[in-house]
C-alpha cells in the first residue's frame, strides 16, 4: 500500500473523531486558533437568567441588564442599552502581568458615539490602575493601560477614522505584551496602524474586576462609558494572539464557532 493510500485509509478511520474545523485544518482550507492560554470564552448564546456562561472556565459573568437572544454573529448575542448595561465579569484578572489577548465581535449603529463607549475593562479596587479598550468619538478604537496614579499610562489609538461602519458586524483582536508596552490591534483580521500618545506604563497586577460593556471603577460599585448595541463571541487569553490567529477568528468575516 502507498503511502497516500495509507494517510487516507487512516484519515477515514480518525476522522470520526475529530471536529468539522480540524478536518477542514487537514486540508488547510481554514486555521483554527490555538486554545492554549484560552482562560474565558463566552459566546453569548443565552436566551434568560442572570449568568453569562462561561464555556471554558468557571469565570461566568452577572448580566446587568443587557438583552438577551438577540442575533448575534454566530448564534445570539447580547444588546447594551449605552445608559446602564453591562456584564459583570470579576473574576477575569491577570493572575499576573503578562502577554493578555482579547478577541471579539461587535456591531453598533453609531461608530462615532457621543461619548467613548467602553467594550472590556479591568480596574483595581482603588480605580487607580486600569486596562480598557473603548471606541471613541472619533470613530477610532483606543486601548490603555495604566499600572498607577497620574498620567502614567500606555495609551494607543488606531489612526483611521474610518474603520467601522454603522450596524456592521466587525471582529476585534487586542493584543499586550508586557516586555515590550506594546498593543497590537487587528480589525477584521489585519493589523492596523495605531499611535501612542503615552508608553510609560505596564499591565499591573493589582487589576481585580472586569466587566464587558462598561468601565467598572469605585470597587466595582460604580460604572460609566456604557457600550451601545451589539456585543458576541469574547475570548480572553492569556499570552499574545498571532497576526494568523487574528486572522483565522475572523475567518473571512464568517467568524469560527467555539469550541474551536
Amino acid at each position: 500500500m502507498g503511502s497516500v493510500a495509507r494517510n487516507i485509509e487512516s484519515l477515514i478511520k480518525n476522522v470520526k473523531n475529530i471536529s468539522h474545523l480540524e478536518f477542514l485544518s487537514l486540508f488547510n482550507t481554514i486555521s483554527i486558533p490555538r486554545i492554549d492560554g484560552l482562560i474565558s470564552y463566552y459566546n453569548f448564546n443565552e436566551s434568560s437568567g442572570n449568568l453569562l456562561l462561561d464555556q471554558v472556565g468557571s469565570n461566568d459573568g452577572t448580566v446587568n441588564g443587557a438583552i438577551q437572544n438577540v442575533s448575534g454573529k454566530i448564534g445570539t448575542a447580547y444588546s447594551f442599552d449605552g445608559v446602564n448595561d453591562y456584564v459583570n465579569t470579576d473574576a477575569i484578572t491577570p493572575p499576573i502581568a503578562g502577554d493578555v489577548s482579547q478577541s471579539f465581535w461587535f456591531k453598533t449603529a453609531d461608530v462615532t458615539p457621543a461619548i467613548s463607549s467602553t467594550l472590556f475593562s479591568m480596574t483595581d479596587a482603588d480605580s487607580v490602575r486600569h486596562y480598557t479598550i473603548e471606541l471613541q468619538t472619533t470613530g477610532k478604537l483606543r486601548c490603555n493601560t495604566k499600572s498607577s496614579g497620574g498620567s502614567v499610562r500606555t495609551d494607543a489609538t488606531t489612526d483611521s477614522t474610518t474603520l467601522f461602519t454603522n450596524d456592521t458586524w466587525h471582529h476585534i483582536v487586542v493584543t499586550w505584551v508586557q516586555s515590550t508596552k506594546t498593543w497590537t490591534i487587528y480589525v477584521d483580521g489585519s493589523s492596523v496602524a495605531i499611535s501612542y500618545s503615552r508608553r510609560d506604563s505596564s499591565l499591573s497586577s493589582a487589576l481585580d474586576r472586569s466587566a464587558i460593556g462598561c468601565y467598572s471603577y469605585n470597587n466595582g460599585n460604580a460604572e460609566k462609558l456604557f457600550w451601545k448595541d451589539e456585543i458576541d463571541e469574547f475570548g480572553y487569553w492569556e499570552r499574545e494572539l498571532t497576526s494568523d490567529e487574528a486572522a483565522a477568528l475572523y475567518n473571512s468575516g464568517t467568524g469560527i464557532e467555539h469550541p474551536f
